[in-house]
């Protein structure tokens, strides 16, 4: 299984995982990994709770990329270092044209 639906085609949505924020490389769904998608409205702070949960502070070398404009464009996996077997998945915002609030449940 994929955490990205059938339907979507967009090159944009291809998922990228990224393991103790050292590693990254195309993947998909790890069904023996505790998966925990975190999702919600465009600039919600989603990335900054997924670097708090890793132990990363915003903008340090393996964390979430945070700003003041949209970030996170495609679902991307990060691993609690002391937690190998919890997957956490940063989702796109909702509210923006590519993911607008109408879609985004459906889309993810």
């Amino acid at each position: 299984a994929n955490p990205v639906p059938a339907n979507a085609d967009d090159e944009d949505l291809a998922v990228t995982t990224r393991y103790n924020g050292q590693r990254e490389y195309e993947s998909g769904f790890n069904p023996a990994a505790n998966n925990i998608a975190v999702l919600g409205m465009v600039k919600a702070g989603k990335s900054s709770l997924i670097n708090s949960l890793c132990g990363r502070e915003d903008f340090s070398d393996g964390a979430c990329p945070v700003g003041v404009t949209e970030c996170t464009r495609k679902p991307t996996c990060y691993y609690i270092a002391e937690i190998p077997t919890v997957a956490l998945w940063d989702l796109p915002g909702a509210g923006t044209l590519g993911f607008p609030v109408d879609q985004y449940i459906r889309r993810f």
